[in-house]
């Protein structure tokens, strides 16, 4: 007959259940990586299906920095061959309408190269369930 001590039968139990621990927790963490990469596939786009961005062609909006003159706004414009349509004045941005022969991208790069320029963006389409939107009361 076998004798073991009562600490080495307290210690063996111990370890076991340290072990059964530790399993649990690696397959609990697995589960949950599963369940939140399946959660997050369904409401993201995926990295190879980039989102569709849909804005006017040939307009742009640019925001200048606070103290450019009047007349160095019109210079910049006049660099690249844009006119404006409208001028945004609370909020300092400028609706302008590029020359056909000029790509948004290229007008982009043009006015992002200005120092006096806080930034320049496409003029987005706003479409709520399917219809396309204006915003208003930005005059």
């Amino acid at each position: 007959m076998r004798r073991y001590c009562l600490y080495c039968v307290q210690d063996r139990g111990r370890r076991a259940l340290g072990y059964s621990l530790r399993l649990a927790t690696v397959v609990g963490l697995v589960l949950c990586q599963v369940a939140l990469a399946n959660t997050v596939e369904g409401v993201l786009p995926r990295a190879s299906e980039p989102p569709v961005s849909q804005h006017q062609p040939h307009e742009l909006l640019v925001k200048f920095k606070d103290g450019v003159k009047p007349e160095r706004i019109e210079e910049i414009n006049t660099g690249i061959g844009a006119t404006v349509k409208k001028e945004f004045k609370s909020i300092r941005v400028w609706h302008l309408q590029l020359p056909d022969s000029v790509e948004v991208d290229k007008a982009i790069r043009y006015y992002q190269s200005q120092a006096e320029v806080m930034y320049a963006e496409p003029n987005y389409s706003v479409r709520i369930n399917g219809q396309e939107k204006q915003k208003k009361g930005l005059e």
